[in-house]
């Protein structure tokens, strides 16, 4: 694999819930595979396509408050998780954020360098 990365990524499983501004997909719900202060990886039951943006709440164990942001699909990987039904599936999804609002890329990079420091 390519990599050309910007940014150290975190292993860790979080919460992420999104919703999409084009409004016409259910908001849903995934599961945080990694992060950094450019992206994240995820999982996630919906389809999106690469380019489809989207509004992301990100629970971080520590905080009652989410890390809001928004994204940009840039790769996505289908797994399909039944042969007798392959219109069911799991994705694994690259997102690139938007600029963050400084408040929110404060939030965190404050996490990602508590996450650095442990062992």
């Amino acid at each position: 694999m390519d990599e050309r990365r910007k940014h150290r990524r975190i292993d860790d499983q979080l919460v992420v819930t999104f919703r999409f501004p084009d409004g016409l997909r259910v908001e849903t719900t995934g599961i945080l595979r990694d992060i950094s202060a450019g992206g994240i990886r995820v999982e996630i039951p919906a389809r999106v396509v690469k380019g489809d943006m989207v509004d992301l709440d990100v629970w971080i164990l520590s905080d009652i408050i989410p890390l809001k942001a928004q994204g940009k699909v840039a790769w996505v990987k289908r797994e399909v998780l039944s042969p007798d039904e392959p219109e069911t599936g799991q994705y694994t999804v690259g997102i690139e954020f938007c600029p963050l609002e400084e408040f929110q890329k404060e939030r965190l990079l404050d996490y990602l360098k508590s996450k650095m420091r442990q062992p």
